[in-house]
């Protein structure tokens, strides 16, 4: 018996994908998959089993023989991770494409492979609707649900890198959010000479000084989803999130404080910020609010999750996440300056 996998080349499927194959025998939906296989491999699975294929078309894209092939295979169980997570309303409809209308194509093929298992990742976000990505995972759950499959639903909080090596596919979520600051931060020091050293931007930034930020490392959300994937799907919902997240507030002044800034003063939300009265900062305080506002239902404002279901169906082998400490968030945010946030040097 075998596994389908769709977003193997996401932080996701990157990560979940390698487990699985010690477990058993995984293929992978990737588009132009072939092409991206480096060494006769993509991310650890083997080019034998990568499958060329689009979520987002009609029979997920698939040709004959390769539908042919995993008909085969036996394929009992699909863990569909692929997703577009884009905030921007500009992007709705490709947003609504991926997510939505992917994961439609995807449950037509679970009945064509006559598959009975469906584990579908989600977001912890998806009820709040506050964008294109939260509002198309709360709509693509409930085709899950009426779907007449055997369904598990992951509801995944933000997710950051490593907790202990800080590693990370790509640098979403909150590093978004943090990478404008850091680049104003490189170009300030860049002009003033002064590499290596703090540098002060007098900012200001909206932020809510009592809501939480729900974070969790990459190596602790695949313990527990491992765990809950390997359960038979009986119809539920399980929040993989953190029961203690760090307060936004607090871990924003850590976050800043470890990319070497001071200066960034918070206001609280609903609040015009004071305006700087150099014309200078005025400029620098436009686009950092214009490249923040994306973000800003996430250090406002939270939900509270329950992880009740989870702890339940896990028993004895769910663990707690690791607290977000200043140590964490050390190792996370010097690997992504190590490696540029994600951007070209």
């Amino acid at each position: 018996m075998s596994i389908l996998l769709t977003g193997l080349t996401g932080v996701v499927g990157s990560y979940l994908a390698p487990i699985l194959a010690h477990k058993t025998e995984v293929f992978c939906l990737v588009r132009n998959g072939k092409s991206r296989v480096s060494n006769g491999k993509l991310w650890g699975i083997p080019e034998t089993q990568i499958i060329d294929g689009d979520i987002s078309e009609n029979s997920c894209g698939l040709n004959k023989n390769d539908l042919i092939t995993l008909q085969n295979k036996g394929i009992n169980k699909i863990i569909h991770a692929a997703a577009s997570i884009k905030f921007d309303a500009k992007l709705s409809e490709k947003v609504w494409q991926i997510n939505y209308n992917g994961t439609k194509n995807i449950l037509e093929l679970a009945h064509t492979l006559n598959v009975k298992a469906f584990h579908y990742i989600s977001t912890a976000y998806a009820s709040t609707k506050r964008n294109p990505y939260e509002a198309s995972k709360d709509e693509t759950e409930k085709l899950v649900k009426q779907s007449n499959l055997a369904y598990s639903i992951y509801r995944l909080a933000i997710i950051v890198g490593h907790s202990e090596t800080g590693y990370i596919k790509s640098f979403d979520g909150l590093y978004g959010y943090l990478a404008g600051l850091y680049r104003i931060a490189k170009k300030e020091r860049q002009k003033q000479n002064i590499q290596n050293k703090h540098i002060n931007l007098p900012i200001y930034i909206e932020c809510s000084s009592s809501s939480t930020l729900n974070i969790v490392p990459i190596d602790w959300v695949m313990k527990i989803l491992i765990g809950l994937i390997e359960i038979p799907p009986i119809n539920q919902s399980f929040y993989i999130t953190h029961p203690n997240p760090p307060q936004v507030k607090i871990m924003m002044e850590q976050s800043i404080n470890i990319l070497g800034i001071s200066g960034i003063k918070f206001y609280q939300p609903n609040m015009l910020p004071p305006v700087h009265p150099e014309a200078h900062w005025q400029v620098i305080q436009k686009i950092i609010s214009k490249q923040l506002k994306r973000y800003r239902p996430y250090i406002t404002e939270e939900k509270q999750f329950s992880v009740q279901n989870t702890q339940a169906t896990l028993g004895n082998k769910y663990i707690q996440p690791p607290l977000i400490t200043n140590e964490v968030l050390s190792v996370l945010l010097n690997y992504a300056k190590k490696k540029n946030f994600g951007a070209y040097r």
